[in-house]
């Protein structure tokens, strides 16, 4: 916004007039006026001033984005629109949930909230911008677990905060595919010897158009399986704009 001839003064007030001109709309009591004008009206309340204005929007780099560096440009678009949340974004669709057996494994899947087995499971993930990450949100069926995803200080690697236990993933880009293995672990803030971490055996890829996970979780010391959820996603913005249209 760039005011000129002396009409400087007259912004932070340019609100103010706005609403005085459109007092009919404006319903009675106390709150936040946020949302009582639009762009419109304000640049029509100041069309008589001599003020110019511009507006510019420059998408900021998503976490795997800046994550993957070189390697972005790998990935197909249905795996880099997952990955480009710039506020909250919001995918649905369908898994096959399998779970382990032992009593170990099935302890581990209660603490950290897995979902529990089955076939066409519905699946939505909400994944919310922070200032330090991304937050991932699964729904299985009704049952929630969250997690805090963060850059790493190594190249192509991230990290996932599930409560105090953080898992350093890497990032490994083959044939438009991503590998997602654990490469070091820590349990409030204290290391983690490689024997305690747990194995993913996790990738993330496109098929038939759509964006497809394969999320394999096993145990340490040979523990096996804790969790295998597999299936699809798609954005839940196409279907907002088809039934727009």
């Amino acid at each position: 916004m760039i005011a000129a001839a002396g009409d400087g003064p007259y912004i932070p007030g340019i609100t103010a007039r706005a609403l005085l001109r459109s007092l009919k709309q404006v319903a009675p009591g106390a709150r936040p006026c946020l949302a009582e004008l639009t762009l419109d009206e304000v640049n029509q309340a100041m069309s008589d001033l001599c003020v110019t204005t511009e507006l510019s929007e420059t998408a900021r780099k998503s976490l795997f984005q800046t994550c993957l560096g070189d390697r972005w440009a790998e990935l197909p678009p249905q795996v880099q629109d997952l990955h480009s949340v710039q506020d909250i974004e919001s995918f649905s669709g369908t898994a096959q949930v399998l779970r382990g057996k032992s009593l170990f494994t099935r302890l581990l899947a209660n603490i950290f909230r897995f979902p529990a087995a089955g076939e066409n499971v519905s699946v939505s993930v909400t994944m919310t911008r922070t200032k330090r990450g991304e937050i991932w949100e699964r729904n299985f069926g009704g049952r929630i677990f969250r997690s805090h995803c963060t850059s790493a200080k190594a190249p192509y690697r991230y990290k996932e905060h599930f409560g105090l236990l953080t898992c350093e993933l890497a990032l490994l880009v083959e044939n438009e595919c991503i590998s997602l293995p654990v490469t070091r672990g820590w349990f409030a803030g204290i290391p983690l010897p490689r024997f305690f971490l747990p194995r993913s055996d996790s990738r993330e890829y496109v098929q038939c158009g759509s964006f497809c996970f394969d999320i394999a979780l096993r145990a340490p010391f040979g523990g096996g399986l804790i969790v295998q959820y597999r299936g699809y996603l798609q954005p839940d913005r196409s279907e907002l704009l088809q039934n727009k249209n």
